[in-house]
């Protein structure tokens, strides 16, 4: 039988990495923040990679996280950073 862990408790994944985890209370099912890749991203966005790896260096894109080589990006911290660039544009115009 498979243990519920309760919401917002850290756990660490088989690297030793913390991933916040949160339960849906209907089904008992675990659901993590979706780490996406900067391809992902870029796909988003619709610019290359090499763009958002600029917009990390620069501190104007989305907070990534490396994990082992490679740079994720949680998609709370996408959604985050895109309604901050959104309020950003409309209180420019």
């Amino acid at each position: 039988m498979a243990r519920a862990i309760p919401v917002g408790v850290e756990r660490q994944d088989r690297r030793g990495t913390a991933q916040k985890m949160q339960v849906d209370g209907d089904m008992g099912r675990e659901q993590e923040d979706p780490y996406k890749t900067t391809k992902e991203v870029a796909a988003r966005f619709r610019t290359s990679p090499s763009t958002v790896r600029y917009w990390r260096y620069a501190g104007i894109g989305p907070r990534g996280v490396k994990i082992g080589t490679k740079v994720l990006y949680r998609e709370s911290e996408i959604r985050r950073w895109e309604q901050e660039r959104e309020a950003a544009e409309s209180g420019a115009a």
